[in-house]
């Protein structure tokens, strides 16, 4: 194809939802490479935009993680159903095109690519794009890594970028129609997760032997809703091992903050609130004690640490263990006074994530700037 025949894109729109921390991390991963291209570049949350129902779900998506494990596992599950995700996509649209068909109008100009990284966004965008008769390019970057609904794909979308093979084939009942239109290709990372080629070359050198951890700096994530029984875990670590820096992780959950602010601890103890530096935090620390949330497994797995996962999501977060285990050296661990025993070892086998060395936000990033203009001036594609 000639230079005419590919999309030429000048600015980048990218939505992010506001449930969970790991949208806007993977926004903000674009968003950093985007703008090294000399492209212009901005962030949107919908919610923003929609009805009274429709703002601030974080609140709501929080207390169900907390509380209400087992109908959030059933609404997880319920979205994997067509017909009820339809109902859903409906019931959402109807929340938010009296404000976002307006802002599209203003927003969709010629030379404008779409990024979407939240599933409940899909239809809704592509719905907007219909309503006002724009054709500019919509691109899905699907944050889940195993367990996949059927929200994120709709025929409309220029092409939907998966991360793994599990999740490609978890999610193909749902795309198996316009499969031309979906790809596996990773998860963006910010840049300051991306090992150099020295680093990475001595990773493999290194491959298959032990570990010797004696400077242990223990990292605790709840996720960005403070997910777990945090504060009985951290009690039991700080009781059972010696000489050790443990950084909790409290994310938007200031409530949590102030109760382990209010106790007393054998080891040093540093709370740390939502931030942009969290990278910093994971390359310097020996072991981290997770939940199994996507993102943050595939930030660790990408730096090579030791991954102790001691939670999930059910529904939502299911099978992502498995695939840390299988791509790290990731052990999930319920029981925190077997956790206290892994730390105690002082000993892990370093088998070194096939992730580490690859830059996947410049390989996303590029594929999104080489889209042909067929691919997205055509709603359909034929399957040869």
């Amino acid at each position: 194809m000639s230079n005419s025949e590919y999309y030429i894109v000048k600015k980048v729109s990218i939505f992010y939802g506001p449930a969970g921390g790991g949208h806007y991390t993977v926004s903000k991963a674009l968003e950093e490479e985007y703008k090294e291209r000399g492209l212009e570049v901005k962030l949107f949350d919908i919610t923003s935009f929609g009805k009274q129902g429709f703002k601030n779900p974080s609140k709501s998506y929080s207390f169900f993680i907390k509380y209400l494990r087992i109908p959030h596992m059933l609404v997880n599950y319920s979205m994997r159903i067509p017909l009820i995700a339809k109902l859903f996509n409906r019931l959402i649209w109807q929340q938010t095109k009296e404000q976002l068909i307006p802002f599209m109008k203003e927003l969709c100009t010629e030379n404008e690519l779409i990024i979407n990284t939240y599933p409940q966004y899909t239809y809704i965008l592509n719905e907007s794009l219909k309503q006002i008769g724009s054709k500019v390019a919509l691109v899905n970057i699907v944050t889940d890594i195993s367990f996949i609904y059927s929200l994120w794909f709709d025929k409309r979308s220029t092409l939907t970028i998966l991360p793994t093979i599990e999740a490609y084939q978890n999610g193909y009942p749902f795309f198996k129609n316009f499969k031309l239109k979906v790809i596996k290709l990773g998860i963006p990372l910010r840049s300051k997760f991306h090992l150099t080629e020295k680093k990475s070359k001595k990773i493999k050198e290194n491959k298959g032997d032990i570990k010797d951890i004696t400077t242990k700096q223990i990292l605790v994530l709840g996720g960005a809703e403070g997910m777990g029984n945090i504060i009985k875990l951290v009690d039991i670590i700080d009781k059972n091992c010696n000489d050790l820096k443990i950084l909790i992780a409290v994310g938007k959950d200031l409530k949590l903050k102030e109760k382990i602010n209010s106790k007393t601890y054998l080891n040093k103890v540093e709370v740390i609130e939502w931030t942009d530096k969290f990278e910093q935090y994971i390359k310097e620390s020996n072991i981290i004690i997770t939940k199994g949330g996507s993102i943050t497994l595939w930030e660790c797995m990408s730096t090579n640490n030791q991954i102790i996962i001691f939670d999930y999501i059910k529904g939502q977060e299911t099978g992502n263990k498995e695939i840390a285990k299988n791509y790290s050296n990731a052990i999930y661990e319920p029981n925190f006074k077997k956790i206290v025993t892994i730390i105690n070892k002082n000993c892990f086998n370093t088998k070194h994530s096939s992730l580490a060395s690859i830059n996947w936000t410049k390989r996303i990033v590029e594929k999104t700037l080489s889209l042909p203009i067929a691919q997205i001036h055509n709603s359909e594609v034929k399957e040869k």
